[in-house]
Order: C-alpha cells, then structure tokens, then sequence
C-alpha cells in the first residue's frame, strides 16, 4: 500500500497511464444517462463544449459553490455507482482513506463531465483549445498541507477517429507560462509546436492517469462525424494529512 506520492511514483507515466475501468456497456450506460438529462448541460462555449457539474479552472467563487448545489445532487443520483468504481481502483493502492470533496468541511465538487460536439466547428478549430497545466488545488480553501497531487480523465465516449491528448515533454524554454493559445503564437511557434507534440489517443472506458505539470491539450487528429460526440469524466486527486480528497 502506498501513499499518493508513492502511487504516481509507481506509475508509468510516459506521459500517462492507461487502465481500463468502465466496460463498454458501462459508458453506454453513462452516456444514456447523461444524454436524458441533456436539458442541465451547461453551456461553456456556444453550441460545442459542455459540462455537467462544476470546473475548479472555470467556476470562480459564488459560481462553483452555485455549480456544487446544482449539480453534486444530481450526478451522486445518476452516477454514484461510477464514482464508486473510481474510489475502489484508488483504494486497492492507496494507503490513505480517499473520499470525495463532498464530505469535507469545504465542499468540492463531484468529478465531472466534459462533453464536446458540433463537428463543423470542432473539425476547423483542432488546435483551438488551451495548452496547459493543472493546478486546480490552488483555487480551493484545504484543512490542511497538500501533500500530493494528481489528475485522472476517464473516456466515456469518443468519436469514430480516435479522440485523446497532446502533451509536450521538453518545454524548459516555455518560461512556465499557462495556458498557452495556439492562435496567438508566431507561425514559428505554431510550427513547433506541432512538431514536438505528443499524441496520445484515447480508449473508450479507460482512466487516463498524469501528474498534471506536463503541458497538454484537449485534441482530436481526425474529423468529428457530424452528430458525434466526446465524452470524459474528469477529476483531481490531493493528498491531505488524513485522506486523499477526489474532486474537480
């Protein structure tokens, strides 16, 4: 058994870990799910990405504990068999308890759902997400030291050509800067960028596991089908003095 620390240790992540989690029929069983509640997706950019529960790099303050209330409800109703699943794949390694946010003094969020469609705009704007880094534990209040952290993204569904991540290893000259926007980069820049990008595609069912300092981005190398989408289930690890605390 291991710490949080210990876990990532053990892991090989190159720059990510791959296990499969959910079966198939799993992820149908989810994206059934979310698609009758379809009329609570919350719009984040025009008709092509949205979520289901609250974002800690998106929902700032009164708007994350709003997102909380309406939302935690909700996906502990529709989906707590899911997130037990997730607890008991860290659990069975994990020395420490791991709870969700929910049952901590300071609320946090359920992990939650990304979902991306609209294939016109989707196939034109392939780099137009942010290239980035994760440290979504320093927008929340702890109850003590956070000792480690870690972010997951479980594949619920994933158009016909392969959807998954760009990461870049060898960023030194990035000067720590995130995010980074494709768009407002010299041709240059662009030109390297694409060049040193590592793609790695996802497998519908499977928890994708990384430390979260490796720049990376949302990316799909071939053409969204026009009513397509992908899915993902998001979330964070942060290791406190008594448990490790699973939230987004």
């Amino acid at each position: 058994m291991k710490s949080l620390t210990e876990y990532k240790n053990s892991l090989e992540c190159n720059p990510m870990s791959e296990v499969q989690l959910f079966s198939e029929r799993e992820c149908e069983q989810i994206t059934n799910s979310l698609l009758e509640i379809k009329n609570l997706w919350q719009h984040r950019y025009g008709t092509v990405f949205f979520s289901v529960g609250a974002l800690s790099y998106l929902d700032e303050g009164y708007s994350y504990v709003d997102n909380i209330n309406r939302y935690n409800p909700i996906l502990s109703s529709k989906f707590m068999w899911a997130y037990d699943k997730i607890l008991e794949h860290y659990q069975k390694s994990i020395d420490k308890p791991i709870t969700y946010g929910t049952n901590r003094p300071h609320a946090k969020a359920l992990p939650g759902f990304h979902i991306f469609q609209n294939a016109e705009i989707l196939n034109q704007n392939k780099w137009s997400a942010s290239i980035h880094t994760d440290s979504p534990e320093t927008k929340h209040v702890w109850e003590s030291e956070v000792l480690e952290i870690f972010t997951f993204t479980i594949s619920i569904k994933s158009p016909t050509e392969l959807s998954g991540l760009r990461f870049w290893m060898d960023t030194e000259s990035w000067n720590n800067v995130s995010p980074i926007y494709y768009q407002e980069c010299s041709p240059d820049q662009q030109n390297l960028l694409e060049k040193t990008a590592l793609y790695i595609p996802y497998k519908t069912g499977c928890i994708y596991e990384h430390t979260g300092d490796i720049y990376h981005q949302i990316a799909t190398e071939g053409n969204f089908r026009i009513g397509e989408m992908r899915i993902t289930l998001q979330g964070h690890l942060v290791e406190l003095e008594d448990a490790v605390v699973v939230y987004v």
